[in-house]
């Protein structure tokens, strides 16, 4: 583990330098996310059970990350808090982490549900909190593409309409605060 983790922090490293000065802060941030978030997949630790945590980035900047598979596999969870991305952006970053069981999209920064989350098969738990959402049937549909899916939080969204809902695989949903 000690020889995939360094391979991951040079690979990583090298991403962080190719960015130059202006990114170079942000870079850091996420390489530090991903390294810390893949070291607590091997660790068999409850200590960090929040898996990957990134806050106020654009996944522009992200566009760029290297590809590896082997390691990006390992986490499990992952919280985007206040990002930005359009839905190209997400899906592509979303692909690198294809054995993810839950996802947290917090905060604004979307302007529809991704439909590159379909491309998670193992995804069982996925929070939309207060994105500023319309919750609607494209919306529904890429939710009910998702064959594993347990819990579905869209609190603090809008309800749009929705014509058909029965694919929904969903034991919880959670719809706190959508003035309903």
């Amino acid at each position: 583990d000690q020889q995939a983790f360094d391979v991951l922090r040079s690979t990583l490293e090298g991403w962080m330098e190719a960015g130059g000065t202006a990114q170079a802060a942000a870079r850091r941030s996420i390489a530090q996310a991903v390294g810390n978030a893949w070291r607590s997949s091997h660790m068999g630790s409850l200590f960090n059970v929040r898996g990957l945590v990134l806050e106020s980035v654009d996944l522009a900047l992200l566009e760029d990350l290297p590809d590896l598979p082997g390691h990006y596999e390992a986490i499990s969870r992952i919280t985007l808090d206040n990002i930005t991305a359009t839905d190209q952006q997400m899906s592509r970053f979303l692909q690198r982490f294809s054995r993810v069981t839950r996802l947290d999209i917090l905060g604004p920064g979307l302007s529809h549900v991704p439909q590159g989350l379909s491309a998670l098969p193992r995804l069982s738990e996925l929070s939309f909190e207060d994105t500023g959402l319309i919750i609607d049937q494209a919306a529904m549909d890429v939710f009910m593409s998702l064959p594993e899916l347990s819990m579905l939080d869209i609190s603090g969204n809008t309800l749009g309409e929705l014509t058909h809902t029965a694919g929904l695989h969903a034991r919880r949903l959670y719809m706190a605060n959508m003035q309903l």
